[in-house]
């Protein structure tokens, strides 16, 4: 018979035993210990095999009678497995245009080959680049969320200069179906120590929420400054600005702008600004909203300099 301190392990401890062995129980473990060891329960009437009334103390609150395992989940548990309903449907519509443009350019391709000129089939393959490289940036993001939540992401940093970093990042937008104007301002030495890839992921973010919160033929405005020891990449846009009721969860990882404004044909899953965060704070830096109101939104991107 094996014995661990006092209790031997074919029968069950006491409460007094267990506080004994653990400590003060916490709420939860002690509904447990009340449900499985009735008789050990404090409200219990004392039995010879199990000691003593022992009183909680002052910390621990006592599970109220009416208590039941598998209780209905609270308001902030159902809140959270509606933003998770949210963030699959959203992931699902955005992962399904993408792939509907693939689909449907290549079947022009496959049906009408010998008809098209040289330039018509050049657009449609680039149709399909564009969609191909916006639907592996959107599984991108959604491979990375949940090592965003564990702080675990590949970083490597290095010197940098911003005015290419940005100018990376503009192509990749535009490359991805980015059709705003996109205007860009800043000193040419400006540098930064960050992962490239990183920086340009944020950037990437940051200008394709400035258009989907924009008005249709508006400029988005990159801009990079100097901030005491750190490097400021500011997003502009011209949209609507970001709600009250949303910037208390704007960073967080379900965090869609419900109330925004977002252009038709747009859709968001509410985890870009998540994502953006963390990466910006793995290399050592942060992702801000400087200012937002009824005239557009400024989004700051802080990276440390050498």
């Amino acid at each position: 018979m094996i014995m661990i301190g006092c209790l031997e392990s074919s029968a069950r401890p006491t409460r007094n035993e267990a506080l004994l062995l653990v400590g003060p129980l916490s709420p939860a473990r002690e509904q447990r210990f009340a449900q499985t060891n009735p008789r050990h329960h404090p409200e219990a009437a004392a039995s010879p095999g199990g000691g003593n009334k022992l009183d909680f103390p002052s910390s621990v609150k006592q599970p109220s009678p009416g208590g039941k395992r598998g209780a209905k989940p609270d308001a902030a548990e159902a809140a959270s497995g509606a933003a998770h309903d949210d963030l699959i449907s959203a992931a699902s519509h955005e992962l399904r245009a993408p792939l509907a443009a693939i689909l449907g350019f290549a079947q022009l391709l496959d049906q009408r080959w010998d008809r098209l000129t040289d330039k018509e089939r050049r657009h449609y393959v680039d149709a399909i680049l564009k969609a191909a490289r916006r639907q592996r940036r959107l599984v991108d993001d959604l491979a990375i969320i949940g090592r965003v939540g564990a702080g675990d992401i590949p970083i490597e940093v290095q010197p940098l200069q911003c005015a290419p970093l940005v100018q990376q990042a503009v192509e990749e937008a535009r490359a991805i179906g980015q059709d705003q104007a996109i205007a860009t301002q800043g000193p040419q030495d400006l540098t930064v120590r960050a992962d490239a890839g990183r920086a340009v992921q944020i950037l990437v973010n940051l200008m394709d929420n400035a258009t989907k919160y924009s008005p249709e033929g508006s400029t988005v405005r990159v801009k990079w400054i100097r901030e005491g020891n750190m490097a400021a990449i500011t997003v502009h846009d011209d949209g609507k600005g970001v709600p009250l009721e949303d910037r208390a969860h704007l960073f967080t990882r379900y965090g869609r702008l419900r109330g925004s404004a977002i252009r038709a044909g747009r859709s968001s899953m509410g985890i870009g600004l998540y994502i953006s965060r963390g990466l910006a704070r793995a290399m050592g830096g942060d992702l801000l909203l400087e200012s937002t109101g009824p005239t557009g939104s400024v989004f700051k991107l802080l990276l440390p300099m050498p």
